[in-house]
């Protein structure tokens, strides 16, 4: 949770003396707010609440947690999954791509660009084919 105090934090633990208020710079924080947001996306996926956590942009964004906390390996395993589930998605298969170079995948990363670049320009994205063309040059 990210709040913003309009009385200032100095007045927020006057008030609150038990508030805690940690940065968002240091990487322990960051790192504990990422761990907590996996787990949450975890237990939904595990609970009723599957159709939330199947949701494509709650997927990409714990492959981006869990690239984050460099697990690129659970991070593709995620990504994979949802380009089987999603495969006229050009986004999500350069997001493949670049998961794979990260693993030391480079052949499978250019064929991932590859499928990017053919959707994208099936799919009429002149913007995203016109960079997937750039970036392979």
């Amino acid at each position: 949770m990210v709040v913003e105090l309009p009385m200032g934090s100095d007045r927020a633990r006057a008030r609150i003396p038990a508030l805690r208020l940690r940065p968002l710079e240091d990487a322990a924080v960051a790192r504990a707010i990422a761990l907590e947001a996996i787990a949450a996306h975890e237990a939904a996926a595990a609970s009723e609440r599957a159709a939330a956590a199947s949701d494509p942009r709650g997927r990409l964004a714990l492959a981006a947690l869990l690239a984050g906390l460099e697990r690129h390996a659970e991070a593709l395993s995620v990504l994979e999954e949802l380009g089987a589930q999603r495969p006229d998605d050009a986004l999500i298969w350069l997001e493949i791509a670049r998961a794979r170079v990260r693993v030391g995948r480079p052949a499978l990363a250019a064929e991932a660009a590859r499928q990017a670049l053919a959707v994208a320009e099936t799919a009429d994205d002149r913007e995203l084919a016109l960079e997937l063309r750039l970036l392979s040059r």
